[in-house]
């Protein structure tokens, strides 16, 4: 088995990072992610690789295995995707639940769609089971339960049609969710649907496979125009969000509202967003220069080990809200450095839970990445876990709230 791709690690513990950062409210560190410099944000990065590293794991078992064997995988993973799910919101519920028990906050328990879970709780747990309840912050793995299922269908398509049809079909459920009444309900709430529809996240997902199919680990054939054209999308989405860096205050709210940048429903302004970023930073050989150094050995060694990092820092961002909102309902000082400082420790804690990881199963660590050479493509990571002799792939809000 040839090595796995290190710059597909590197972005993968990157955007793992950045997602923890992002889901600790008022850190101070989450002014510094993508987000505020741009229309995408993680979420989208999360999506892309997801599919991007499907392709290039069971690209080439498939043709050579036929689409059953790799069918039957993605469908175990998606029952470990669920169980996941199940088994964090749990957690997140009980900790909020537990705090409030011992400070009375209340908005412990109503903040980002928790109401639900202590005022209706039969119904709660009912939706929890069915994926029609999300609470804010752990609402991204029902969509990847749903992406790992119809995954088998686009390898089918793409092996059998292309990928360019593939692309077709993709984009043609998309349009389709974005025009019709088919979005996922959302109950015991009963307002609007999941908080990413998998009708319209399914075409960021579709790109990820259609580009690890067709570049098979080699980085697509750069180009000046293309990476002209890239750098300006970048640069002017960087002014507008930023208002022409303060010069032109009001520009954010003029300009936004008419660009489609919905996160429920994937507006157009992110994927373009994202798809000329992502292309960027592969032309750029972003990931050749960062990676080399100290801090981007250890987001490659985070990326190795997705799911486990992804469980563990959705776990300590839970807690994390938890202990900001009894900072700021205690009027207690700093909470900025508090949240910042919790941050810090609970990026130090991930670091230091995949070193434990690695050297307590050290083969663990000897991943496989299917057919050629090193991967130069740069985009962004998701919990589609390390290939390892014993592990697998695998794959991150609110019923409404905030984004990831």
């Amino acid at each position: 088995m040839s090595r796995r791709s290190d710059t597909i690690d590197f972005w993968r513990g990157l955007v793992l990072v950045t997602i923890t950062v992002n889901h600790i409210p008022g850190n101070g560190l989450e002014h510094l992610t993508h987000r505020n410099v741009g229309f995408s944000d993680a979420a989208e990065a999360f999506v892309f690789i997801s599919g991007l590293a499907l392709a290039i794991i069971y690209g080439p078992r498939i043709a050579r295995d036929g689409i059953g064997p790799a069918a039957r995988r993605n469908l175990t993973r998606a029952g470990a995707l669920y169980r996941t799910h199940l088994a964090l919101t749990a957690f997140a519920l009980v900790s909020f639940a537990a705090l409030y028990v011992l400070t009375g906050h209340e908005e412990l328990l109503s903040a980002h769609g928790r109401a639900p879970a202590f005022e209706a709780t039969p119904e709660a747990l009912v939706g929890l089971a069915a994926l029609t309840y999300q609470i804010g912050y752990f609402n991204v793995l029902p969509l990847y339960v749903v992406l790992m299922l119809v995954a088998p269908a686009y390898f089918l398509v793409a092996r059998r049609l292309g990928t360019a049809v593939m692309l077709a079909v993709a984009l043609a459920v998309y349009l389709a969710g974005r025009t019709l009444p088919i979005e996922p309900p959302s109950w015991p709430e009963g307002a609007g649907g999941w908080f990413f529809d998998p009708s319209t996240w399914q075409f960021l997902f579709a790109l990820g496979i259609a580009a690890g199919l067709h570049w098979r680990g080699a980085a697509p054939q750069r180009s000046s125009v293309v990476v002209g054209a890239c750098a300006g999308i970048v640069a002017l989405a960087w002014i507008v969000v930023t208002d022409a860096f303060g010069a032109l205050p009001g520009l954010r709210g003029d300009v936004m509202p008419w660009l489609d940048l919905g996160k429920n429903q994937l507006g157009i302004g992110r994927i373009v967003h994202f798809a000329a970023l992502a292309y960027l930073l592969v032309a750029l050989r972003v990931a050749d220069a960062v990676g080399r150094g100290p801090i981007g050995a250890e987001l490659t060694r985070l990326g190795r080990h997705g799911l486990p990092v992804f469980v563990a820092g959705s776990m300590l961002a839970a807690l994390g809200q938890a202990l900001t909102i009894i900072a700021a309902e205690g009027r207690l000082d700093g909470v900025q450095v508090i949240a910042m400082l919790y941050t810090l420790a609970s990026i130090g804690f991930l670091v230091l839970l995949v070193r434990v990881r690695e050297w307590s199963s050290p083969v663990s660590t000897a991943a496989a990445q299917p057919e050629p050479a090193r991967l130069h493509l740069a985009s962004a990571p998701v919990p589609v876990s390390s290939r390892t002799v014993s592990s697998r792939a695998v794959s991150s809000r609110s019923s409404r709230p905030p984004r990831s």
